[in-house]
């Protein structure tokens, strides 16, 4: 795969109306390219879709047996949901695995927003994409935690804050969202976290449409502090 395959690849998704973020490519010629989506069904299936002279197959229900598993149990929590946002949540959740649609897993992520301060917090999907080399693709993970309230009371009280502080920041205006969404800041205790490593904190969801129309969280990972090294060396050197 070099960037000419990445860019019309890029193309022929938004031709097909199809997100990105929970997708894999596989070149399988020079002109042949296998399309994979994260699902259960595999409604949508395509074989041999000819764009701008390439041959495109589009295979849903990759990872089918493993997102089989998480609905199972999915299905399983719904009864101790402590709400309606959760329960809305993790309904959606269990849709957006059967179909791959990445709207329904949006509507998901809006129905955590709205679920304020509960005492046990989770969020999964294809989330962030640091490791794709187009940043466009997500990489999986999925994390439970409790929710440290004595902790999570003091960082609310930065955010209350928030508006006052974040002009006195040491860099200019533009480079702020345009309209200021305070978030829902909370102190969590990992208890699992699935992916390819534990991070301090998260700020999601990373849907730019959702964040500046209707929020999201901050939420600190105060025992994972001990994963990282202090002092380890987290940039490249000039050697």
């Amino acid at each position: 795969m070099n960037k000419e395959d990445l860019d019309i690849v890029r193309e022929f998704l938004l031709h097909m109306k199809i997100d990105v973020l929970n997708t894999r490519v596989h070149k399988t010629g020079d002109n042949h390219y296998l399309l994979t989506v994260g699902s259960v069904m595999t409604e949508g299936s395509k074989k041999d879709v000819e764009f701008k002279g390439k041959l495109f197959d589009v295979e849903y229900g990759e990872f089918a047996s493993y997102l089989d598993e998480t609905i199972y149990y999915l299905q399983r929590a719904l009864p101790y949901a402590a709400n309606d946002n959760q329960r809305k949540m993790i309904e959606l959740y269990i849709e957006h695995y059967k179909t791959g649609s990445i709207d329904t897993h949006k509507d998901s992520q809006r129905s955590w927003i709205l679920d304020k301060g509960p005492v046990v917090e989770t969020n999964m999907g294809w989330i962030e994409t640091y490791i794709d080399p187009t940043t466009e693709r997500g990489y999986y993970e999925s994390w439970v935690a409790i929710v440290d309230k004595p902790k999570s009371e003091k960082f609310q009280n930065l955010v209350v804050k928030s508006e006052t502080i974040i002009p006195q920041l040491p860099w200019p205006k533009h480079m702020e969202k345009d309209t200021f969404l305070a978030p829902d800041f909370t102190m969590l205790d990992i208890i699992c976290f699935a992916g390819d490593g534990c991070p301090l904190g998260i700020n999601i969801p990373n849907y730019d449409d959702i964040r500046e129309t209707f929020g999201f969280k901050n939420v600190f990972l105060g025992n994972a502090m001990g994963t990282i090294t202090p002092g380890a060396v987290q940039f490249a050197t000039e050697e």
